[in-house]
């Protein structure tokens, strides 16, 4: 019973994703028309399926991936209704790196929720997605004048050294510290697929 639930959840989170995607695409292809129906409506059903998804993901199946999912989806129908109805003064364009913090802090909290404490394994991935979007926030609000792609071909190798050593230097830290980190004896299966 637990295993159907868990099936059904996912189905519901990826017609979530489906939500996000069509809207996020409609509003790229169209910024200058006026919203159409399905963009104003769909975006709050996106946030009752949010909702609807972590209390499921909370009280029965209990899997920290979904409970992430539905936060991030919940945020996101928002963030889309927010969007679509002009509330905010940018565009998508520039508001397009929303998403990297909305991520973060839906990793943050599933985290949270699942060992009752902030862990480094959640922190440190969550931490850099933020600071991901901060970095493209300056590219979108044309902070950093320069195209993004000259950005990236002269800095993307410096950044690829800096994220190895980053993740080299995590490794050894949980090596010696367990704690920060999920246990190997640890019953969470959420991130388990075999079972689907």
């Amino acid at each position: 019973m637990h295993k159907f639930f868990s099936t059904i959840l996912n189905f519901i989170l990826f017609i979530s994703l489906a939500i996000f995607i069509s809207v996020f695409i409609f509003v790229a292809r169209m910024p200058d028309e006026p919203s159409a129906l399905f963009t104003s409506t769909f975006p709050i059903i996106q946030f009752l399926i949010g909702i609807f998804a972590i209390f499921v993901s909370i009280k029965v199946t209990k899997k920290a991936y979904q409970l992430f999912l539905s936060v991030l989806f919940m945020i996101l129908g928002i963030f889309q209704f927010l969007l679509v109805n002009n509330f905010v003064s940018y565009s998508l364009g520039q508001l397009w790196p929303c998403i990297c913090f909305f991520s973060g802090i839906s990793l943050i909290i599933s985290g949270y929720w699942k060992y009752k404490k902030v862990m480094l394994a959640y922190l440190i991935p969550s931490f850099t997605i933020i600071v991901m979007g901060i970095w493209f926030f300056l590219f979108s609000l044309k902070i950093i004048k320069q195209p993004i792609s000259f950005v990236v071909s002269s800095f993307g190798p410096v950044f690829i050294v800096l994220l190895v050593v980053l993740l080299i230097g995590f490794f050894y830290l949980q090596k010696k510290y367990k704690e920060l980190v999920i246990l190997e004896e640890d019953d969470e299966d959420g991130l388990d697929f075999a079972d689907y």
